[in-house]
């Protein structure tokens, strides 16, 4: 999985998408409640042939040390699977 505004993210925190326009706050995505670190390859199960569910979600985190200002906020991740 990796975020899709700046590949080279290795945070848990999305970077936000064009247009975003809050501030002090970011986008977390989580995997079974953790938060997930972008950049990473995971393994989810080792699946028998049937339909996988995989738990993600996603919250908004305060960022330290900048001002807060409202606003819409996008972050957007894209996940790739192998099949084996």
């Amino acid at each position: 999985i990796h975020d899709a505004n700046d590949r080279s993210n290795a945070t848990d925190v999305l970077v936000p998408a064009a247009g975003s326009e809050a501030q002090g706050v970011g986008l977390q995505v989580l995997h079974s409640g953790a938060p997930l670190m972008m950049g990473r390859v995971w393994a989810h199960t080792d699946s028998t042939g049937a339909a996988e569910d995989i738990p993600f979600s996603a919250r908004y985190i305060r960022q330290a040390g900048q001002p807060l200002k409202a606003g819409a906020i996008v972050g957007e991740a894209v996940m790739m699977a192998d099949y084996y």
